[in-house]
This record gives C-alpha cells, structure tokens and sequence, in this order.
C-alpha cells in the first residue's frame, strides 16, 4: 500500500479532476472525509472537509491527526489531534457535527472509541489591541468541562482557562486569529470549536495622545494600558540613575497594578503618584539635552503626575523627582478623559513619554 497526500477536485458538471493545493498536511490511507454543513447560528468550516485518522504508511499506526479541507482555497490545514484512528466510519448528524467511531491502531485489534467534531465557530466581540479581553467558549454536554487547545491561534498574550473555557489577556496584535478548542465533558465526550478574535487597532477609539514630553530619540515603546476592565492610571513608578536621566518606569493603575516596564535601565523604586482614588489625568516633567547621557537628543531627567482629585474637585501635580533641564509640559488630557496607557521611546534611558487618554466610568 503506497500512502500519500495527493488529493484532487472533480467538477460536478464536466466530470474533469485537478490537483488541489499542495496535497494534504499528512500522508494518509483508510481515513475519514466528510463534508460540513452548518445547521444553526454562525459556522466556520460550513461546506469544508474534515479529514481524519487513517495511517500514515504501510502497516503503521494510526495517522492521530484531523485536518481541514477548504474548497474556496483550496488549502489543508491541520485543526490538532484526532481519535479516529484506521479505517474509522464517520457520518455527519442532523445537528451539523461529525461522529467518528470505530477503527483499529497499530496492532489490528478493534477499537471502541468514537470523538464528533462540530462545524460552528465561537465567534466573540472584538478586542482592542493593548487593552484587557475577556471571552468564554460554552461548553457543550454534561458539566464540568475541560478546554484545551488543539490548534493555537489565538492573539499573542491571550490565554485559555482549561476549567472554564474563559479566555483572558490583553492582546498586542491587529488582526484576526483563529484557533480549534476541544471541549471534554463530564461523560468524557468531546468536541472541537473554532473560536475567532478579532483584535482592532487602538486608533480612532476614543482615546487621543496627549504630550509629548521629551524629544524623538530611542526605539519605540507601547502602547502599554492598565489592562484590567475600566482601570486608569494612578500616577508613575519609576527609577532614575546617578545622573538624575530617568532609566525606566512602569504606569501604576488604580488597582495597584503596573504596566508593562518602559525604559533599559533597573527596576523602578520611587513613586510620583496620585493619592488613593484620585485619578491621573496628566503629566509634566523635565528634559536633558541628551550630551550628557552620551545620545545626541533630548532625554526625560524628571517626570511626575497631574492628578484630579475624587469628586471631579481640582487638579494638582505631585512632586516631580530631581532632574535638571527644561520643564516639559504640563501635558492634561480632555475634559472628561483619564490617562489609561503610556508610549514613547527609550534607550538606555527614557527619551520621551506621551499619555494615552479615554473615558472612563
């Protein structure tokens, strides 16, 4: 028996047959293929061909993969592991899904499990890049459920809940992602779901950009976001060396948590924040012209914090720490509008800070 990934389309009206794609993910003989067909609500492989099982050479064991067929692209994609095993049976069911059942493995000897793989696809809202994401694949069947990801497309910096099927993070990609989910309930049966994000750029959102403080210099930074559901920032924590150049620092939010680091110096040690429950809603600072920290351009020497006061009452600024040159700023956001994220640029040290500024309850 030769195996292989050849595979071909025959046109229903003219009978002739063409090679498609590349040929299949894997080589196979004695597997599965059935067409999909979405029966309710938003589908993801509707009219597509799951494959599945077989073996991948002569006498070997079974081939432990499903992929996907798509006819408009004429493209195999692998979707992640598969039951079905040699010379499976597969049929698809009145609700859409595919059951898979029987087969052997590598010794002959006859097998008595069985998987169903569904075409829907769990499509969320969006998400918007840099900001905190929150979505959850319903289980299917008895609970409790297990989730696992069996072909991991989702946004960079989002995770998956095994237990809950909830899918967190904050993602740093524009774009659309897609990924297979399997779902195991209490009985041990399974099924797989296509679950698509998509993540939206940050601009024309609402937010604007208030500064910036400092000069052009360094490699880019950002956009960082306090990243929990409707936080805002509090104020900086921040580090400065000998020379008084602030090195790095992190926006510290009203939940006590902090942004990821900006800035190539050491870990941050002083705080220019706001009082508790106070919001920021601006910054100001100082700046160097950059001879002195061996870069031909201006250089952030100080920075601290403009801060409305709980109530909507006044604004103040609190201390800023010691650095020479310029004042820069200060930078407030609109009216209405709180600080939620930083960007910038930094080298060695930290070359320029800009406010990201949105609504908040």
């Amino acid at each position: 028996m030769i195996n292989a990934n050849a595979a071909e389309m025959i046109a229903a009206n003219g009978g002739s047959a063409s090679v498609v794609g590349g040929g299949m993910q894997i080589n196979r003989a004695v597997h599965t293929a059935t067409l999909l067909t979405c029966v309710s609500g938003p589908c993801g492989y509707d009219s597509q061909v799951v494959i599945a099982g077989g073996m991948t050479a002569s006498n070997s064991g079974p081939a432990t993969t499903a992929e996907i067929f798509n006819p408009a692209t004429g493209t195999f994609t692998l979707i992640g592991p598969s039951a079905a095993g040699v010379d499976a049976r597969a049929v698809r069911l009145n609700t859409g899904a595919v059951l898979i059942a029987g087969a052997y493995g590598a010794s002959t000897a006859a097998w008595d499990s069985g998987e169903r793989f569904h075409p829907a696809t769990s499509a969320f809202a969006a998400g918007t890049n840099g900001q905190f994401y929150s979505a959850t694949v319903a289980g299917v069947g008895p609970s409790p459920y297990n989730f696992t990801i069996r072909s991991d497309g989702l946004p960079s910096l989002l995770a998956l809940n095994v237990a809950t099927g909830t899918i967190t993070g904050t993602p740093t990609t524009v774009g659309i992602a897609r990924s297979v989910v399997e779902i195991t309930d209490a009985a041990g049966h399974q099924v797989l779901r296509q679950v698509t994000i998509q993540v939206k750029a940050t601009t024309g959102g609402g937010e604007t950009i208030v500064g910036p403080g400092g000069g052009p210099g360094g490699s880019l930074y950002g956009p960082l976001y306090c990243s929990a559901p409707n936080s805002y920032a509090r104020g900086f924590e921040v580090d400065t060396n000998q020379s008084y150049a602030l090195t790095s620092g992190f926006l510290l939010c009203n939940d006590n948590t902090v942004t990821p680091k900006f800035g190539g110096g050491t870990e941050p040690d002083t705080f220019v924040a706001c009082s508790p429950g106070d919001r920021m809603v601006g910054f100001l600072g100082t700046i160097d012209g950059g001879a002195n920290y061996g870069v031909g351009d201006p250089v952030v020497t100080s920075v601290g914090a403009r801060c409305l006061t709980a109530g909507g009452g006044s604004i103040y600024s609190t201390g800023q720490l010691p650095g020479g040159g310029p004042a820069f700023g200060p930078f407030d956001c609109p009216e209405g509008k709180v600080v939620v994220g930083v960007q910038g640029g930094n080298g060695a040290v930290v070359d320029r800070i800009e406010a990201i500024c949105a609504v908040r309850p």
